[in-house]
């Protein structure tokens, strides 16, 4: 009986998933899900094996909404299809679109762009289904894009506007908890005063608990301390790009020497791993310029989604001004993400970009007897959502990624963070602003 009791605890308190699925130890990582206890259940799709399906089996009863998601996270491709069009024929069907939320979470967790299918999908569980507990996975589901995330806010503010059951603002404080925990916390003080002996109101602050709470983020008396950032923000120049725009904008340092921050590998000095990063914004592009020096000729075997897996460049970037205090765990629409590599497994320059396009990129490399050179220009037609504006402030950094013997990367070096959990954090970001 301990062993079922423990399969079952498995089940029913697994946290958020990975979406980006970057990891120091393997370069095609398994997406898992993981329990307060620190346990891992693989979500492999395509994988309905007897142990999988006996596991989901015990936890359905406790959790149907939850156990519907993970079926879907497990569904092959053709199963997905074939899920897709009985659900045409049945779209009022819950159980349904919560395998369907599953699903395509699986498919597009690289996605470069807005997801529409996912988002309708999103928007009408919220719109009628707001009390199903899918517990934090309510906060891995947010919309992809701004429109999506903007009617989402409004479909939950009719919800809170009255007095909602326990349920609903569990469900609530899932959907905020990894880009508002401040909002979360509210929402789940309100279930907890309304139903205290709610086991879903338990199993929702045992959650919060063990995602945000640990983080040490609360002073003695148990409040949430506001986001804060003290460094010196980057700079982007706005200029029209000429032949001396380049040399004239401020120059983003990463080295060992300075305060930027080794969080893999090793680097004995900045002939081994350094690079200047410089960028500048014109009406129609985002221009990027890199000079990275390392010990050895340029090095990437991958492509795509996985080019941050050799030598490379990777820059996070939001499109959206500080608000000031907010925490952030997870990237929202309008948080960029792109990686330049000066080689790649076809022997080019490769490019790949998340939450927003790659149309008309232009990159090019060159090696240098220290290492390498990147020019990008992308164009801003593919940051969708962004309101960039000179003067004020947005979430940024940055990081260079050396590979090691093996041909995959060992070393990274970040311009801000001190933990390559910055990847899908806009919490360890630093900040930059645009100047002219």
């Amino acid at each position: 009986m301990k062993g079922i009791r423990k399969l079952i605890v498995v089940c029913l308190v697994i946290l958020p998933m990975a979406s980006h699925g970057q990891d120091s130890a393997a370069p095609t990582p398994e997406p898992t899900g993981e329990t307060k206890a620190g346990m891992t259940l693989a979500i492999k799709p395509g994988e309905n094996s007897f142990f999988t399906n006996m596991m989901l089996n015990m936890a359905e009863k406790k959790m149907p909404a939850l156990t519907q998601y993970l079926r879907g996270m497990l569904m092959s491709k053709k199963e997905g299809l074939e899920l897709r069009e009985k659900l045409k024929k049945e779209p009022e069907d819950l159980k349904l679109r919560l395998k369907f939320a599953g699903y395509r979470k699986m498919q597009t967790r690289y996605g470069t762009q807005a997801d529409l299918e996912s988002d309708e999908n999103l928007l009408w569980i919220i719109q009628f289904h707001p009390e199903a507990q899918l517990t934090s996975l309510w906060g891995e589901m947010h919309p992809s894009s701004a429109e999506a995330a903007d009617q989402a806010e409004k479909l939950w503010a009719g919800h809170f506007k009255d007095q909602p059951k326990a349920e609903i603002l569990c469900s609530g404080s899932g959907y905020y908890m990894l880009n508002d925990p401040a909002k979360s916390q509210e929402l789940l003080k309100k279930a907890e005063q309304l139903d205290p002996k709610n086991d879903n109101v338990k199993t929702a602050r045992a959650i919060f608990n063990a995602q945000i709470k640990n983080k040490h983020m609360f002073d003695e008396n148990g409040n949430l301390i506001p986001y804060a950032w003290q460094g010196k923000p980057a700079q982007i120049l706005e200029a029209d790009l000429g032949p001396s725009t380049l040399s004239k904008a401020p120059v983003i340092h990463l080295g060992p020497e300075t305060a930027s921050k080794v969080v893999l590998g090793k680097v004995k000095d900045a002939a081994a791993l350094s690079g200047d990063l410089v960028l500048v914004m014109d009406k129609k592009s985002l221009h990027v310029h890199a000079e990275v020096h390392q010990d050895h000729p340029p090095v990437n075997k991958q492509e795509s989604n996985q080019l941050w897996d050799g030598d490379a460049v990777e820059v996070w970037i939001s499109g959206k001004p500080e608000k000031g205090s907010t925490h952030r765990f997870q990237p929202a629409a309008e948080d960029y993400y792109f990686v330049l590599a000066p080689t790649s497994k076809s022997g080019k320059p490769a490019f790949h970009c998340e939450r927003a396009g790659e149309a008309g990129v232009v990159l090019t490399s060159a090696s240098t007897p220290w290492g390498y050179t990147l020019d990008a220009s992308i164009p801003l037609d593919n940051f969708k959502n962004h309101s960039w504006t000179p003067g004020k402030r947005y979430r940024f950094d940055c990081a260079l990624n050396k590979a090691g013997k093996k041909g995959v990367r060992d070393t990274k070096l970040f311009w801000n963070s001190e933990s390559d959990e910055a990847w899908s954090s806009p919490d360890l970001w630093g900040q930059m602003e645009i100047s002219h």
